[in-house]
């Protein structure tokens, strides 16, 4: 079971001209489309009030959380709950990702992305 959530869990992040990758130990990447993103932001904690179908442990947080914040359920992807960068996209999906350095990775965002469909929150 440790090996499994272990390979779930983040390696890093990196955005491309078309997509943001989320890429895992060893199960895999996944990608969000730029031109799916509505917005970007810093969130210092989100308030995350339980686990749906999500892992919260010794790799970090991966899967669906619900957060009081949004009112709904969200998807995590980080190694921890703070300073995070909340990434909404047109069909109403939020993720949460755990970059090092998460203002430069929202600028990273904005700059592959066309100013005006682009809500950027600060």
């Amino acid at each position: 079971m440790f090996v499994f959530m272990y390979m779930l869990s983040v390696s890093y992040y990196a955005v491309s001209p078309r997509e943001i990758v989320v890429v895992r130990k060893a199960s895999g990447s996944f990608s969000i489309p730029l031109i799916a993103v509505n917005s970007v932001a810093v969130v210092e904690k989100p308030a995350i009030s339980f686990r749906v179908l999500a892992y919260a442990g010794m790799w970090g947080y991966y899967g669906r959380f619900f957060s009081e914040d949004d009112n709904q359920t969200v998807r995590i992807y980080g190694t921890n709950l703070r300073n995070m960068v909340r990434i909404e996209t047109t069909d109403g999906k939020i993720y949460y990702l755990s970059p090092a350095e998460p203002e430069k990775f929202v600028e990273a965002v904005r700059q592959r992305l066309k100013p005006q469909s682009l809500k950027i929150d600060s």
